[in-house]
């Protein structure tokens, strides 16, 4: 896989972090105002010739605000760019547990009528997101990893406010780094969390293969600090 290309769109925290693990040191980034990032600029902007072929991309950008319109720019506008320029053998979507809804007990995959109760002040960004997974399961299927990732929170600043469903930066990452070394042959859905901040209020999906599964699966690295 070393003498493979790989891009991480995106610069932000997660992203930083990772690339401290030696085995993301060589891959490639891209931002809008990072000025030792490979690529920069608005991802809009770039075309198919810009790039090279991927082994693997992972799809980490944020929202510049936390509105509605800028969420549907990163994560239906950006995310069919890079499906429509993009080569790669296999993407990884950081998406997010806010796609689960608050109703106190396991869920299904398929829980859209109650989503709209439950979550009146967070809806679009749920819809959002759900929507891109969406459109990454009909349009890259058997090449897709999705990372659920709980709150991230940078456990050498911070603390997490509140004990339900958190993760550090530094074992998001390392989460990170099992899914680009996997060799995965079909669609996958990963809740990333921290059992040491799940609450009884934290609510999983029946699929969604966490967290012993997961955990066992890609060894214990993550909880030895």
């Amino acid at each position: 896989m070393s003498k493979n290309e790989n891009l991480f769109l995106g610069y932000g925290r997660l992203v930083k972090t990772a690339l401290e693990r030696p085995f993301f040191r060589s891959w490639q980034t891209l931002s809008r105002s990072q000025t030792d990032a490979t690529y920069q600029g608005d991802f809009l902007s770039f075309s198919e010739k810009d790039f090279p072929m991927f082994h693997t991309v992972v799809f980490a950008l944020a929202p510049l605000h936390k509105d509605e319109t800028a969420y549907r720019r990163t994560y239906e506008e950006c995310l069919a760019h890079a499906l429509s320029i993009l080569r790669f053998q296999k993407f990884i979507f950081c998406g997010s547990t806010v796609v689960y809804p608050s109703v106190g007990y396991i869920v299904s995959e398929d829980w859209h009528e109650e989503y709209d109760q439950c979550h009146e002040k967070t809806y679009f960004r749920a819809s959002v997101l759900k929507n891109a997974e969406k459109i990454l399961y009909h349009h890259a299927f058997s090449r897709t990893v999705i990372l659920r990732f709980s709150g991230l929170f940078d456990s050498s600043q911070e603390r997490p406010f509140y004990r339900g469903n958190r993760i550090s930066l530094k074992k998001a990452a390392y989460f990170l780094e099992q899914a680009a070394r996997e060799q995965l042959d079909s669609y996958q859905v990963f809740h990333i969390s921290d059992p040491a901040y799940l609450s009884e209020s934290s609510f999983i999906a029946e699929r969604v293969i966490y967290p012993l599964k997961a955990f066992s699966q890609w060894g214990s690295g993550a909880f030895d600090d």
